[in-house]
């Protein structure tokens, strides 16, 4: 009777642990499993939207259960007019279905109107591109008869023109009316230290002066010139010489120049 007490006994615990066993594994995968897998699956990674057109952001989002509310825009000279520029939310990080994204949309570069610098001073040119917030471009000088020395003879871009706001903005400027210019003398065959007071009265300076050995011209003739006879010179142009001499043939320094003797 003994005996057959225990078997039942052993029995019913070798069938009870198991059932055991079931009912709790079933209640931690209904509780504890089962909800992971869901919450899980409920998760997506926000994507980069960064330059991506308002239509496809929108696609992409809606594709993985993610929402896209515009949140206003602003300028940028990096991101085309009309691409996203900004978004609330990093790319990369995982969060719920369901969740809005606000993006902001590039309106392009800022434009705005180039002022007016011609006729002002070089000075107060610089001083308005700056406080206007743009861009100084380069500076370049020409002689003008009709705008005064250090004043602005024109610009690019032009006054008035409608420019993005990192364009910079170039200037010409004036150097004041162009010298009077007048053709060269032909000073070949001259004696150099007659032509050096043509020279000077002309307003024209002694540039170098080299002195050569040329027995077929007497002493302190001039052989060469530079600028050359009848080209166009300016006042204060510098005129250089090849002047001969004999052997023993001291010349007198009327340039103070004189560069070399061969």
């Amino acid at each position: 009777m003994k005996m057959k007490r225990k078997s039942i006994k052993r029995l019913s615990l070798f069938l009870v642990i198991p059932f055991i066993s079931f009912v709790f594994g079933l209640l931690v995968f209904n509780f504890v499993v089962m909800p992971l897998l869901v919450h899980k699956g409920q998760q997506v990674e926000v994507p980069n939207l960064i330059g991506k057109s308002e239509y496809i952001a929108k696609k992409e989002l809606n594709d993985i259960g993610l929402k896209l509310v515009l949140d206003g825009s602003r300028f940028s000279s990096e991101i085309p007019e009309g691409s996203i520029i900004e978004q609330n939310i990093q790319p990369g990080l995982i969060i719920k279905k369901g969740r809005i994204v606000r993006v902001k949309i590039s309106r392009g570069s800022e434009t705005i109107t180039a002022p007016d610098l011609t006729g002002s001073t070089l000075k107060q040119a610089k001083y308005l591109i700056k406080r206007l917030g743009l861009l100084q471009g380069d500076i370049s000088f020409a002689y003008s008869d009709y705008i005064p020395v250090d004043r602005i003879i024109t610009q690019y871009p032009a006054g008035g023109s409608l420019i993005n706001k990192n364009l910079p903005i170039s200037l010409l400027v004036s150097k004041g009316k162009s010298p009077e210019f007048f053709l060269m003398t032909d000073l070949i065959g001259k004696n150099f230290e007659l032509a050096f007071n043509s020279i000077v009265s002309e307003n024209l300076t002694i540039g170098n002066v080299d002195f050569i050995i040329d027995n077929s011209y007497p002493p302190g003739t001039i052989v060469y010139q530079d600028p050359l006879a009848y080209e166009f010179v300016f006042p204060e142009t510098q005129i250089n010489f090849k002047v001969t001499r004999s052997v023993g043939y001291v010349p007198s320094d009327s340039s103070g120049k004189i560069e070399k003797e061969n």
